[in-house]
């Protein structure tokens, strides 16, 4: 997949909010994604699975993204405890919480990123933005 759709983040992306329910968490990683549409020059698209964490129980999303190698994954700064969802960059624009992404790294591969949330008991799972119309490619 990786060859025709190229993934550039892996996140993993947190609700500091209790009682999340999965269409909440739906809609708030949506709506990040169309941020970063909005702020680029294509539309993402992406693969997102969901879980309870198990240290705390906490409702998170694990999502590979591609279409989004333009934009800053992290600007280098801190921000204070407590607070998220500032523009500096796509790390911290996370609104709704702690936020880790990385750069996808191709020789790894999507089975890697992904394998040992597709065998959980996941809460949901769903691909985003693969309409034809809405794909803008890369030249290679």
């Amino acid at each position: 997949m990786h060859q025709r759709y190229p993934w550039d983040w892996f996140a993993t992306l947190t609700f500091a909010r209790e009682g999340i329910t999965p269409a909440g968490a739906q809609y708030w990683f949506r709506r990040y994604l169309d941020d970063a549409g909005r702020a680029g020059a294509s539309v993402p698209y992406a693969f997102r699975a969901d879980e309870y964490g198990p240290l705390y129980g906490r409702y998170h999303l694990h999502a590979l993204v591609g279409n989004v190698s333009h934009l800053q994954i992290y600007c280098g700064g801190r921000l204070p405890r407590g607070e998220w969802g500032r523009p500096c960059c796509w790390l911290h624009r996370w609104p709704c919480g702690h936020a880790r992404i990385y750069a996808y790294d191709p020789q790894r591969g999507a089975q890697y990123y992904l394998s040992k949330y597709l065998v959980k008991t996941l809460a949901n799972w769903e691909l985003i933005g693969f309409e034809t119309e809405n794909l803008v490619f890369r030249a290679n």
